[in-house]
């Protein structure tokens, strides 16, 4: 199968409705790794709510700097007593990731409160959900399943690391 130019597989049925002629075209518009909708929606000028309240990405803009923003290493300890506090010692990722900022709020530096460099979100955001991940590595927050998915939970070893961090 061609991947040059072929939209993602979640696109591929969608890109098959469209008659041969216009997939040949597409394929010769597409750059390897574009999504067959944002070409689309790009094209045609589409945006959705939230879209408008973003800035456009600065390509000058360069990356922070080394050193000048709080590492996700800070937020491991912050997220557990946020975790380790709840009575099922679980939270909705949005819901967490809130708690943990307005518990270190005090400690931040004003570029954590800067959006990266694509101005996707807030880098403080960015830090916790790496700060999640080296958790789940370490075996303190559950792997989602279907049915958890959003969630954060904390597993027998870290429900013990937070009563730790609590006391």
């Amino acid at each position: 199968m061609e991947t040059y130019g072929m939209p993602k597989d979640n696109e591929h049925r969608v890109f098959e409705l469209f008659p041969p002629d216009i997939r040949a075209s597409l394929r010769g518009q597409l750059a390897f790794g574009d999504s067959l909708f944002g070409f689309i929606r790009e094209k045609l000028g589409i945006t959705f709510s939230g879209d408008d309240a973003e800035a456009p990405a600065d390509p000058k803009r360069p990356r922070a700097a080394h050193g000048s923003v709080t590492p996700s290493e800070f937020f491991k300890e912050p997220l557990l007593r946020v975790l380790g506090k709840q009575p099922k010692h679980r939270m909705r990722a949005k819901e967490a990731i809130q708690a943990v900022l307005d518990e270190v709020r005090d400690k931040l530096k004003p570029i954590d409160f800067e959006r990266t460099s694509g101005n996707k979100i807030i880098r403080a955001e960015n830090k916790i959900a790496f700060a999640r991940e080296f958790l789940k590595r370490d075996g303190l927050i559950e792997e989602p399943t279907d049915k958890t998915r959003g969630l954060w939970i904390l597993t027998a070893e870290g429900v013990k690391e937070a009563r730790k961090l609590l006391k």
